[in-house]
């Protein structure tokens, strides 16, 4: 965040209008515009759009949004207009177990060098199934031990 800023109207010689942006200050302050905590995964799991099923690596989860990786591809296997079921698993005491299984819709994907990472929305109704679910991990992270399902 920025405090203090100024906004000039600056016309070009191509007789364009713009507007520049002029802090006070060069650095801001640090704001987290997330709407949720997010946890880091990074664990491979199931994405399911039409009848077609793909392994992806899942980094991170919040209640409202997450972002995987389909690794080793050059182009995505997934069509961002179509929508998509995230299987998300966690590791429990008796091996994995579904957590459940989440509808949501890919907002932008992006090259990297181990594939192709997505970022998406997890639709609005799945939101307190998966606040509780971010709220036990981050205990469990806190306590250093697992809570029970």
């Amino acid at each position: 965040i920025w405090e203090k800023v100024k906004i000039y109207k600056l016309k070009l010689s191509t007789g364009k209008v713009i507007q520049v942006v002029s802090p006070e200050e060069l650095e801001g302050q640090k704001y987290n515009r997330r709407k949720g905590v997010r946890i880091n995964i990074d664990r491979v799991m199931d994405v399911e759009q039409g009848q077609s099923i793909y392994n992806v690596i899942v980094r991170d989860i919040s209640y409202c949004g997450v972002a995987f990786i389909e690794p080793m591809v050059e182009e995505s296997q997934l069509d961002a207009s179509k929508p998509f079921a995230l299987h998300l698993y966690d590791e429990g005491e008796d091996g994995e177990r579904l957590v459940g299984i989440f509808r949501g819709k890919i907002t932008n994907q992006q090259k990297i060098d181990s594939g192709i990472l997505n970022g998406c929305e997890i639709a609005a109704d799945h939101a307190s199934e998966l606040q509780k679910y971010i709220a036990n991990k981050q205990i469990e992270e806190l306590r250093g031990k697992r809570l029970g399902k």
